[in-house]
């Protein structure tokens, strides 16, 4: 349960510190953007409220700094001081990233390369440890480990955890299919790639090969029937945002191709398939991770044989644009 090899820690380290480097708050919740949905924040202001001047705490597999920043702001709201830090494998740099966006990250120390299997920190030294989409990423025996010889006794961990099931999930297996429909079914950005090489051929005999011109008018007809196969999705695709994306970038370069270098538009285009193979394999990874009922009751029964009390464990659920959906699991837990 939760074990990796250290190829796949690799791996996805390098998938995450790549998603990091950018103004993004959030991952699964809030698309492309950095928006945080309020019913989450407000979950997470409520736990916090709870803890007097001077906690500290920990965020582990912290990303940009989510639940860090909301912590942090909690207590400022209060008029207290805690002591937060975040910590993730990937490469992160919150202060640098989110600068600008309205999030605030001063006060809170960010530790870059520190896995949660490993932290550094004192035993003994946090009165919290929490973690959202987190823990499950992480090689969980050594993870728990670790979080209760660094929790106080008495001490309190609150992780989210994806779901299997769960409305996060399955929006994420959609995405899944619409990212394969897009690059493997109908390989549109292929297909793009031989328009453009074909029309410039055309061009560059002067319309007056008549061949290369079949070749080139066969060429974008390939193109523009998987494209309208796209462009027909839209509507009800999970993965909206990534198809008018591709629609927007081949329809602009096409009307310009005239005035760019081909090398240009072979540059944008490979951009934007490291892109998305990169998507494609956090999405994986958000699948591959999520527990079911049967890993998260061994997630509570490694906690109990790691120095923690018998955990609680429900479903947190939370109504956003006037609709209940499931997030994850929630488990909360005290260190004995």
């Amino acid at each position: 349960m939760g074990g990796h090899t250290p190829d796949d820690a690799g791996m996805e380290t390098d998938i995450w510190s790549s998603y990091w480097r950018g103004p993004r708050l959030v991952c699964s919740l809030a698309g492309t953007g950095i928006g945080y949905p309020e019913a989450l924040v407000e979950v997470w202001r409520r736990f916090f409220a709870q803890f007097p001047e001077g906690t500290r705490l920990l965020d582990i597999a912290t990303g940009n700094g989510a639940v860090a920043i909301i912590a942090s702001d909690t207590a400022r709201s209060l008029g207290r001081r805690f002591e937060v830090h975040g910590c993730d494998q990937a490469d992160i740099d919150p202060a640098a990233h989110l600068r600008g966006t309205g999030f605030a990250t001063e006060g809170i120390r960010f530790h870059p390369r520190t896995p949660a299997e490993h932290t550094g920190f004192p035993a003994a030294y946090f009165d919290v440890v929490t973690g959202q989409f987190a823990l499950e990423y992480t090689g969980m025996p050594a993870s728990v480990v670790e979080a209760a010889r660094i929790l106080k006794p008495g001490g309190t961990a609150r992780f989210i955890l994806h779901m299997k099931g769960s409305e996060i999930y399955t929006q994420t297996e959609r995405q899944l299919q619409d990212i394969h429909l897009a690059m493997t079914e109908l390989g549109v950005l292929q297909k793009a790639r031989a328009m453009f090489a074909a029309a410039w051929a055309s061009d560059s005999a002067g319309g007056s090969d008549e061949q290369r011109l079949v070749e080139a008018r066969r060429a974008q007809e390939a193109y523009l029937q998987a494209a309208r196969i796209l462009d027909e999705r839209v509507p009800t695709a999970a993965y909206k945002e990534l198809f008018i994306s591709i629609l927007k970038v081949v329809a602009y370069q096409w009307e310009h191709r005239r005035e760019q270098d081909p090398r240009e538009f072979a540059a944008r285009l490979d951009a934007m398939e490291r892109e998305i193979a990169l998507a494609e394999k956090r999405h994986a990874a958000m699948c591959e991770h999520a527990l079911d009922a049967t890993q998260v009751e061994r997630l509570k029964a490694l906690l109990e044989g790691s120095g923690f009390l018998p955990p609680a464990l429900g479903t947190l659920k939370i109504t956003m644009n006037g609709v209940e959906g499931g997030v994850g699991w929630d488990l909360q837990v005290r260190r004995g």
